[in-house]
């Protein structure tokens, strides 16, 4: 008989490469129960979380509406900003409501995805005796400091969760050094590291034209990422390079925006969104994968993502700003170039400087490090942890 595995993540399941890899790595011998936004198709079973947005299938429209807009606002600026309430502002009816389900199916162990699906977890060991995983994505409490409100009010209600619940967790996991140290200080709780990437992927380096130089970049439209940086530092780049973009519009008004200036450049090039596993597949025929991340919060400080490896599993070479996380790696194996600062006119200098010869050195050395970069051995472990705590 399988075990019963419930993973639970405010987040579209068949888009977020981390839990899928929690699916893949579980999914053929145990049984799974999704709870989530919306299912990858790779569970046994699926829960929809839901956002408070309606009530009573019988009132008019416009009643459910008001209803929905009154609770939001109390809960919003009664509950989180007046009285500090986290609570109950955590558990609305809706939680509430779906608690029930997920207690039903019984699971050996819950794997909760980031803070906020931490209580609920909680929740379901006291009912159950379930283990709980925490798969703490990011450092939730200080995810978009550099935003006024965030701070100001959601950051304190992620300290409490994280501060109250982490101590009833069973194993924790996160994904970078940085990350679970300051997790490790806050709740006295160890964490291991279980990083954003790809499996390997047999591929190998593509050749590199005589005069041109590919760049790519791959990811979500958000504004806090500040993209427009890559099309400053194409301006300072010589007639070689050519900027490639794959942007989720995650954030419509300013996906648009850089749409519409991609159109005045000759050296810009806009692709469609590629299915997140075929990713490393795609961006196998460019050369250089840019990312240049300034530290505007802790997590973009600590920020080790999905990218950075898929770009390594596509066998590029990899062009960074100082980032703590990510400039070790790129060092260690020789993987491209990382720039002094975040500045447009620092990474540039450093590309100009590249010859054909350095980025097919590059692009063979991301080649020699694929396997021991990819998610493997990590996913293995996982698997043990789950299997040894059920």
């Amino acid at each position: 008989m399988k075990t019963k595995v419930l993973i639970i993540s405010y987040s579209n399941f068949a888009s977020d490469p981390r839990v899928l890899r929690q699916l893949q790595i579980l999914g053929a011998d145990h049984e799974i129960m999704e709870a989530g936004r919306q299912a990858s198709g790779q569970g046994n079973s699926f829960v929809q979380l839901k956002e408070i947005q309606a009530f009573h299938v019988e009132y008019p429209y416009f009643i459910k509406k008001g209803l929905s807009l009154f609770f939001k606002l109390y809960r919003e600026n009664l509950l989180l900003k007046v009285f500090k309430k986290y609570e109950q502002y955590y558990w609305d009816f809706l939680r509430v409501n779906v608690k029930s389900k997920l207690v039903d199916f019984n699971p050996k162990v819950v794997i909760a995805n980031d803070i906020d699906a931490l209580p609920l977890a909680v929740a379901i060991k006291e009912k159950t005796g379930a283990k709980v995983i925490l798969d703490a994505h990011e450092f939730s409490p200080l995810q978009m400091t550099n935003l006024e409100h965030w701070e100001k009010y959601i950051s304190p209600y992620k300290y409490y969760l994280s501060e109250k619940y982490i101590p009833f967790t069973d194993y924790c996991f996160t994904v970078s050094k940085g990350i679970a140290e300051e997790y490790e200080s806050l709740a006295g709780k160890p964490f291991s590291i279980f990083r954003n990437s790809p499996r390997f992927i047999d591929l190998e380096p593509s050749a590199v034209e005589n005069d041109k130089i590919q760049l790519i970049h791959h990811g979500a439209a958000i504004p806090g990422r500040n993209l427009e940086l890559m099309f400053d530092i194409i301006a300072f780049l010589d007639e070689r390079f050519v900027l490639n973009l794959i942007l989720i519009p995650t954030v419509p008004e300013y996906y648009s925006k850089l749409v519409e200036r991609a159109k005045n450049s000759k050296k810009i090039v806009i692709h469609s969104p590629v299915p997140t596993e075929e990713i490393p597949m795609f961006i196998n025929q460019f050369d250089l994968g840019i990312f240049i991340l300034p530290p505007s919060n802790f997590n973009y400080k600590h920020a080790l993502p999905n990218k950075f490896f898929e770009f390594i599993q596509g066998r590029l070479g990899v062009a960074i700003g100082p980032s703590v996380e990510m400039s070790p790696y790129v060092k260690q194996y020789d993987l491209g170039v990382v720039a002094s600062d975040f500045s447009a006119e620092s990474i540039a200098v450093l590309l100009n400087s590249l010859d054909k010869s350095q980025v097919e050195a590059f692009k063979m050395n991301a080649h020699l490090a694929a396997k021991e970069l990819a998610i493997d051995k990590e996913l293995a472990y996982f698997h043990k942890v789950v299997n040894e705590i059920a």
